[in-house]
């Protein structure tokens, strides 16, 4: 089943046969080009912690209580991810 459009799943850089990580976000939590949209529960490390860590981000981040670093830094980080 796809949840996502065709559009979406380019920006994420969706990979179907990586089981672990499929997508590539920002902390694996935020997509700088998706207005409105993390996901919670990508992971690697300690996991209930980090799921409730990745929450208390993104609703800083949803609330205006933080902001992303500038956009190279963001977009550097991105790329660390998908080697």
């Amino acid at each position: 089943m796809k949840y996502f459009d065709d559009e979406i799943l380019k920006n994420l850089k969706f990979d179907a046969k990586n089981e672990r990580i499929p997508i590539i976000l920002y902390k694996h939590t935020i997509h700088p080009e998706i207005e409105n949209f993390a996901m919670v529960g990508l992971i690697n490390g300690l996991y209930f912690c980090g799921f409730e860590n990745q929450a208390r981000w993104v609703a800083k981040y949803f609330t205006g209580q933080i902001k992303l670093p500038n956009r190279e830094q963001v977009d550097a980080e991105m790329r660390l991810e998908e080697s």
